[in-house]
């Protein structure tokens, strides 16, 4: 038998998954985190998401042959059940990061070459990610790693041991933060190649002249307050965000006309013309802007694009007299 499972767990995940390459792919990191692909667990997955619930305790009093209705434990053994419990506890954690990761591939694979193969992941990382994601006990934060090991299978992230030490001290509240940050980013390529990627909080600075239009003026405001995260001052700290950045201009040539930017996974093609152009230059605008590990977790996230910010960017283009498309 191979590391990872047999050929009937590779048949049985890829009936789930619908793709015989993308199965392979996650039944090794899966296997060496949770064990050997079993009937059980595929039953679980075929019978959508029943996910480990139980009281570890009074199973690990079982498996040490006491009743949970009438023992007394001395402190040795007190210890000892509490070893077994944490034990049970880390493989349910795990197992349920699995099924989320799984879960996360079945409402993607549409978009996923059948044939896709991608260079196995390092052991040491799968080890790593599955050391701290048997502390994860809630559901969203277990969905949350399954998509995160979903996707460094795919390829589509390449989350480092460091990232993944910051994502598990992250509370359910600041892992939504963050997906809400992913969906309102921007990312340009600038003409010498340099990539930045931040959250346009203010349009072109033509907002602040007296004949700006009043509409520009309302879009400004609504943007302004769709890029602003509670976090952004914890997150600045932890060195998600560059401290007092910016997403620069973005330069308009013979060489990027037309020009395209990306907002979360929608890609934007504008003209280089109309108010927002001065001196052979397009301004997309300003805001915080992320630090390479910023981007490295808005990577792995790969959020949908905020439709509501995307609309307002397009419409404030378009009253400065630019022309954009969706690419």
């Amino acid at each position: 038998m191979s590391e990872g499972g047999s050929d009937n767990s590779i048949v049985g995940m890829r009936d789930l998954l619908g793709a015989e390459g993308v199965a392979k792919q996650l039944l090794g990191p899966i296997s060496r985190g949770i064990g050997r692909i079993s009937a059980p667990f595929l039953n679980r997955l075929a019978n959508r998401k029943q996910l480990a619930n139980f009281d570890e305790w009074d199973q690990a009093l079982r498996e040490r042959g006491y009743d949970p209705k009438t023992v007394e434990l001395t402190l040795g053994q007190h210890t000892e059940v509490r070893v077994t419990a944490d034990n049970i506890r880390h493989q349910a954690n795990r197992e349920n990061v699995a099924i989320e990761a799984i879960y996360y591939i079945q409402n993607t694979s549409a978009r996923i070459d059948p044939h896709f193969e991608n260079e196995p992941l390092q052991p040491e990382w799968v080890d790593q990610f599955w050391r701290l994601a048997e502390n994860i006990s809630s559901a969203d934060m277990q969905a949350f790693w399954g998509k995160v090991l979903s996707r460094k299978c795919l390829g589509l992230s390449n989350i480092s041991a460091r990232a993944l030490h910051f994502i598990s001290t992250l509370s359910g509240e600041e892992a939504h933060a963050l997906e809400q940050i992913a969906a309102r980013l921007v990312t340009v390529v600038e003409p010498s190649g340099a990539t930045i990627s931040g959250l346009v909080g203010s349009l072109h600075h033509w907002t602040s002249k007296s004949d700006c239009p009043p509409r520009l003026i309302e879009i400004q405001k609504e943007i302004h307050a769709l890029a602003a995260s509670p976090h952004e001052g914890l997150f600045s700290v932890l060195g998600v965000f560059h401290q007092g950045g910016f997403v620069p201009s973005i330069h308009a040539d013979a060489t990027l006309d037309p020009l395209e930017f990306s907002a979360a996974d929608q890609r934007l093609r504008v003209t280089a013309k109309g108010f927002a152009a001065e001196f052979g230059r397009l301004y997309i605008g300003s805001g915080p802007y992320l630090s390479p590990l910023g981007v490295e977790l808005a990577q792995v996230i790969g959020a949908t694009a905020n439709q509501t910010y995307v609309d307002l960017l397009i419409e404030g283009f378009q009253v400065q007299g630019v022309t954009v498309e969706r690419a």
